[in-house]
């Protein structure tokens, strides 16, 4: 699942795994001015990177 949460004047885009129990695991974080797609892009780039997706 992948989410904004805005704070102020900053956008957090999180990406939460959710395992069988229901219970969700933050998997990656990133924060920007907007929920954009350049910072989405980040976000799935970097998962990718690290063998998420």
């Amino acid at each position: 699942m992948v989410d904004g949460v805005h704070f102020a004047e900053t956008c957090c885009v999180v990406a939460l795994g959710i395992d069988l129990q229901g219970n969700k695991i933050p998997l990656a974080l990133v924060e920007g001015a907007t929920e954009n797609s350049t910072l989405v892009t980040e976000l799935l780039v970097g998962l990718r990177e690290r063998g998420w997706m």
